[in-house]
């Protein structure tokens, strides 16, 4: 009766009302045609068919002209021949195509200057202005006798010339059956499938500075007749990579459930195997014209002089073929759960994986992995009267899991390319055997309280956990004499950590009569630190000074992202910056720096500020329905970390060009130091110079918190009853949504984006569209 019920389509278009995002809506009509099939199979409806089709398509257009365009269609079938067997089938297929725009402002670097700031790239009348990016306008206008062609960069139009593309086609296709037999068992078997291709193409046509650049530097000059003779052919320049991936999903799966009057055992047992295989190739076509199609060939193998030193390169391209890589993995897995009187439960699972990336022994490639936990339902126990909370529930698990990192082996790894002087390829080692590899391994116990207040007004669950992380891998040394290589360290399983933490997650039922209100509220809160690194001699932290907490940098007791910072003792009275040493003001930026370099945190130089990573974290999400219509919106908040922001560095100032806004703060007369921060600008000689700003950009000042509150997003929908289309339409929906709304409010005065310290924030997206099922 209660699989027919959920047909019911006005109980289902009502029941639409509480749902408020697309993918809630998909899985209720979705859900909905699964009970519909299936109730007509109980009640001797015999064969039946339900599908579920869905698409979408999305065009965006950035503020650099760059264009993304993103397709998707699924087809799922559901197919039952016979009674208590079932066959599901589907199909996903994505298609999204990416064109570049103009350059990035900040990405043009002139000489050996990455930031030159006021840079035009037009004149008064909109024409693009050249950039001198690499050599000068003098140099340019002269070179080849003044024959060669245009040199100049345009950064206003280059796009429109050299233009890259970027293509992806992932199919995913499965199939499912699924069989019932003796009441009790139910055996699935899945296979997945997909296959993906991406291609990138590069098209520099003949104005494109890339395309001239290339062109002219191997062009050579006839001293005497003036002719030029082009090594590479005039035309465009297409470039081409295309890399696959193949992937296989295959699972097994065996149910089991049973009720003996107070006993109730469910289990379920099965395998997985999945096998990934991926390749890759790439070539360069000179002098390419699309119409009429044609191209010329070119000498990849011999070398040329340059135009512009004379030393002799190749020309840039080559094709090549990446060799084909193939991970597989395998697990065996069962799980078994015990309940008596629907108060007391028992579970337990386990599992072993497998994969052929680890280590070079059988027993090195599988990892056994297991978990086992116990509830009590508390409420249901006779001596239980409460009826502020008639309904709780505790819990309790302990479990191991593995994880893998693909991007590790423990076979050597080579690189090949050709040698200069003999045009003979030849072979590198570059990253040593490690046969000792293996799973990095995590234990974790976790204890919850379930419950719900009366009428269920509010139900949720508080959750802590204690986890512990072995066998981690990181950085270690070796003594790379005995092999020769370029790197002297290597990653192994040489680290611990260990953290604790607490999840509240709290549901409100709706509340009010016309206007219906409810919320949720996530509450995360972790923290974690490094129990063990390779060697007590690894504790020196001055290598955290400039990762501003970016970067993972085991340190015993410490977070692994966490930040540290020269200590700052303020400005003196001529505006420099002032660190400690041993106590001590001290503007000797060469012995701060020694002093850190080979002290711990205790040695008073530089000190720990904290970790960049939140230690408290969540969201607070409110539906509000009117009639028909819905209003919700996610506020997301963090607090308790840090986040370094971008500082005036005048070595990079002068010999890079990157500056800063705080330039117009800097120190410039006696008693500036008492109202602001920012050093003076005084170029002294070098080191000096170097350290001084070294020391600046990484001290305490420049280190603020990260709290924020954020507005994610805002939804509006609108759902319309199909009233006497109801044959044809199940339901219509209008949705308007935004996202990436703002900063509600941050703990920094700098009115920076703890996210985007240096960059652009992500953009707000607007979306509106129209959802139909039918």
């Amino acid at each position: 009766e209660g699989l027919l019920s959920a047909t019911d389509s006005a109980a289902q278009i009502n029941a639409l009302k509480s749902f408020n995002s697309t993918r809630e809506f998909e899985q209720l009509f979705y859900k909905k045609a699964v009970l519909q099939q299936y109730a007509l199979s109980l009640s001797g409806g015999g064969k039946n068919i339900a599908w579920l089709l869905s698409g979408g398509y999305n065009r965006n257009l950035n503020y650099l002209n760059a264009r993304d365009e993103k397709g998707n269609l699924r087809v799922e079938n559901t197919y039952r021949p016979f009674k208590d067997f079932e066959i599901r089938a589907g199909i996903y297929y994505t298609n999204d195509n990416i064109t570049n725009g103009s350059v990035d402002y900040n990405s043009i670097h002139v000489g050996s200057r990455s930031s030159v700031p006021y840079l035009r790239f037009a004149d008064e009348k909109g024409n693009a202005v050249p950039i001198p990016v690499r050599y000068s306008k003098d140099y340019v206008d002269s070179a080849g006798q003044g024959k060669f062609a245009d040199w100049d960069y345009y950064p206003l139009t280059d796009y429109k010339h050299d233009v890259s593309a970027k293509k992806l086609e992932d199919y995913v296709s499965n199939i499912e059956l699924n069989y019932s037999f003796l009441n009790t068992f139910q055996l699935s078997v899945q296979y997945q499938y997909e296959k993906q291709l991406t291609t990138s193409t590069r098209d520099a046509d003949e104005q494109s500075y890339y395309n001239r650049n290339l062109i002219n530097s191997f062009a050579q000059v006839d001293p005497g007749s003036g002719s030029i003779n082009y090594i590479i052919p005039q035309g465009s320049i297409l470039q081409t990579i295309a890399s696959g991936l193949r992937s296989q999903n295959f699972r097994g799966q065996l149910n089991f459930t049973k009720d003996w009057g107070l006993h109730t055992v469910s289990a379920i047992a099965g395998s997985e195997i999945r096998d990934v295989v991926g390749d890759g190739n790439g070539s360069t076509v000179y002098g390419y014209n699309k119409q009429p199609l044609t191209f010329a060939s070119v000498d990849f193998y011999n070398y040329y002089p340059t135009s512009i030193t004379g030393d002799y390169e190749n020309i840039p391209g080559a094709p090549y073929v990446n060799a084909t890589t193939e991970n597989r993995f395998v697990s065996l897995f069962a799980n078994v759960s015990y309940q008596y009187k629907k108060r007391y439960s028992l579970s337990g699972s386990v599992r072993k994986d497998g994969s052929n990336i680890f280590g070079l022994k059988t027993n090195d490639k599988w990892q056994p992995l297991w978990s086992a936990g116990a509830g009590w339902l508390l409420s249901g126990e006779p001596f239980y009267k409460s009826t502020v909370l008639p309904w709780i529930k505790l819990r309790i698990t302990y479990g191991v899991s593995g994880n893998v990192d693909l991007s590790k082996s423990p076979l050597p790894i080579a690189y090949t390319e050709t040698n200069s002087t003999t045009n003979l390829p030849y072979s590198r080692i570059i990253t040593i055997n490690n046969p000792e590899l293996k799973w990095e391994q995590s234990k974790q116990a976790n204890f919850a309280l379930d419950f719900k207040l009366r009428k269920d007004l509010i139900t949720g669950t508080i959750e802590y956990y204690l986890k512990a992380g072995t066998n981690l891998y990181a950085e270690t040394p070796y003594d790379y004499t005995t092999w020769g290589g370029y790197n002297s360290t290597i990653t192994k399983n040489v680290a611990d950590m260990k953290g604790h933490g607490m999840d509240v997650s709290l549901h409100t039922k709706d509340i009010g009569n016309i206007i219906k209100w409810n919320s949720t509220l996530i509450l995360s809160y972790n923290e974690s630190k490094t129990t063990r690194y390779y060697s007590p001699s690894s504790q020196n932290v001055y290598s955290l000074l400039g990762s501003g907490g970016s970067t993972i940098i085991p340190v015993v007791g410490k977070p692994l992202y966490g930040i540290v910072a020269f200590a700052w003792g303020g400005l003196d009275n001529e505006g420099n910056p002032r660190g400690y040493i041993n106590g001590v003001k001290s503007i000797d930026y060469a012995s701060i720096i020694d002093s850190a370099n080979s002290k711990q945190l205790s040695g008073g130089s530089i000190k720990y500020i904290g970790a960049a990573t939140p230690a408290v974290f969540g969201s607070f999400i409110n539906t509000f329905r009117w009639k028909q219509l819905s209003l919700s919106f996610n506020i997301s908040y963090r607090f308790g970390y840090y986040f370094k922001k971008p500082a005036i560095n005048y070595d990079a100032l002068i010999n890079s060009g990157i500056g800063n806004s705080d330039y117009d703060k800097r120190w410039q007369k006696t008693g500036d130091e008492l109202t602001t921060n920012v050093p003076s600008f005084v170029y002294t000689d070098y080191p000096q110079f170097s350290q001084r700003s070294f020391f600046y950009s990484n001290a305490e000042v420049n280190i603020l918190r990260a709290d924020n509150i954020r507005l994610q997003y805002v939804n509006i929908n609108y759902t319309l009853s199909p009233g006497k289309w109801k044959h044809i339409l199940q339901a219509f929906q209008l949705y308007i949504n935004a996202s990436n709304v703002g900063i509600l409010w941050r703990a920094n005065n700098e009115k920076l984006d703890p996210d985007y310290p240096s960059s652009l924030p992500a953009g707000r997206s607007y979306s509106i569209g129209l959802r139909a099922t039918f």
